[in-house]
């Protein structure tokens, strides 16, 4: 049973985060947030934290088009990830891209949960929680 939510956010772009961040805080005071600008660190952490043994749920909030790793080599590491670490998961992809192709491509992904556009409100954040929820009644 899920206790809490942590919201991981990968974004190359700060400015991002810190708007993601404030509509986080504004709806889940409680929650842990975490940020990451590089992806690599972003794996690395929910590798070595997200796996059996927590009560936590994470929700990853994932860019698409970032440097050096983008979130496709993202999700084609996040895949490699052992079931227990992926099943305290869920991904979205949130991105201003509003080509169909990149929509299609994520929501083609097993690995991922939903695909949404930028910026992060209120209302798209409660909609991801609500989902979420519906997904893991028992």
């Amino acid at each position: 049973m899920i206790e809490e939510y942590c919201f991981i956010l990968i974004d190359d772009v700060a400015m991002n985060n810190l708007l993601s961040r404030y509509i986080l805080r504004n709806n889940f005071s409680n929650s842990c947030i975490i940020e990451f600008t590089d992806p690599k660190l972003g794996l690395k952490y929910i590798e070595e934290k997200c796996g059996e043994g927590t009560s936590k749920h994470y929700i990853i909030l994932l860019d698409i088009y970032m440097p050096v790793v983008d979130g496709w080599d993202f999700l084609d590491s996040y895949d490699q990830f052992k079931d227990n670490i992926k099943n305290n998961c869920s991904v979205y992809v949130l991105s201003s891209s509003i080509n169909k192709a990149d929509s299609d491509k994520a929501n083609a992904n097993k690995n991922v949960t939903g695909y949404a556009l930028k910026p992060l409100t209120d209302t798209l954040i409660n909609g991801i929680v609500r989902d979420i929820k519906k997904r893991n009644r028992p």
